[in-house]
C-alpha cells in the first residue's frame, strides 16, 4: 500500500503554514479567497491518494493524476503568491 501523501509530515506541516499564514491576514475577502484555495488543495491531495489507491489495485495510472498534479502546484503558487503580496503590502515603506 501506498504511504498517503494527506499524512505525510512535510504535507501537514506545509498545511498548518498555510492555515497560520492566511489566519493572520486581516483583508476577509483575500482571506475567504485563500481559505478556499486551500481547502480545494487539500481536496486535490486527497484525490491523488485514492489515484494511488486506484494504481494499486487495478495496476493502471488514472488519466486525471497528470491534472492533480498540475492543480497542486497551481493552488501551491496562488496560496504563496497571495500570502507573500500581502505581507508585502502591510510593511512600512
Amino acid at each position: 500500500m501506498f504511504p498517503k501523501l494527506q499524512f505525510d509530515e512535510r504535507w501537514l506541516a506545509d498545511y498548518e503554514n498555510f492555515q497560520k499564514a492566511i489566519s493572520e491576514i486581516s483583508d476577509f475577502n483575500l482571506q475567504k479567497e485563500l481559505t478556499e484555495v486551500l481547502t480545494k488543495l487539500k481536496a486535490e491531495v486527497e484525490y491523488i491518494d485514492s489515484s494511488h489507491e486506484q494504481i494499486f489495485m487495478t495496476g493502471k495510472i488514472p488519466t486525471e493524476v497528470t491534472e492533480l498534479r498540475s492543480n497542486i502546484s497551481t493552488y501551491r503558487k496562488i496560496l504563496e503568491e497571495g500570502i507573500s503580496a500581502y505581507k508585502t503590502s502591510i510593511r512600512p515603506h
